[in-house]
């Protein structure tokens, strides 16, 4: 296997990498956006502590979540590309995989 069929498989895994990223931001930001924002006796119930103020969420943030749960397209994108990169890493050549 040449370096370029290397350098091309480490660039596809690093994309989809950079993805899986993205997919936990966006249930990292969702989920502190609905919950820790507005919702503050349910992270208070949780972690036992005293319970905040509710903040309001800005009006245009507001339309945004109205229209897309990122939380749940975040765990779902996230869980759809590993197991993308787990099945594309099982069936590659092990030494494909070694740099």
């Amino acid at each position: 296997m040449g370096p370029r069929l290397k350098a091309g498989l480490a660039n596809r895994l690093a994309f989809a990498d950079l993805l899986r990223g993205l997919a936990a931001l966006a249930v990292v930001i969702g989920h502190y956006s609905i919950l820790y924002l507005t919702e503050p006796h349910i992270i208070s119930a949780v972690t036992l502590g005293e319970p905040t103020r509710a903040v309001p969420v800005p009006e245009g943030l507001a339309s945004i979540l109205s229209w897309f749960n990122f939380p749940a397209i975040g765990v779902a994108v996230f869980f759809l590309i590993s197991g993308f990169v787990n099945r594309f890493r099982s069936r590659a050549p092990t030494h494909a995989l070694i740099s």
